[in-house]
């Protein structure tokens, strides 16, 4: 879901709201997105250079907070 909005807060288009759950295949999940301009949004996520999946995993240990919460 991060991806999606990143790659559309990318090419200006606002997320009004978004909603995800399982139901995918082989442990996908399904996205649901309101945006302001539905056609655009479509070509952008379409684009073949969109098709690269981001490796989820940890962050460096250099980004991570060693001081712990800070409220």
């Amino acid at each position: 879901m991060a991806h999606v909005c990143e790659t559309l807060a990318g090419q200006h288009i606002n997320v009004e709201y978004a909603y995800s759950g399982p139901g995918g295949r082989n442990g996908k999940s399904i996205g649901i997105f309101k945006v302001t301009n539905t056609e655009k949004a479509s070509k952008v996520l379409a684009a073949p250079n969109n098709m690269t999946r981001r490796r989820m995993g940890r962050r460096p240990i250099h980004t991570r907070n060693s001081q712990g919460a800070n409220y």
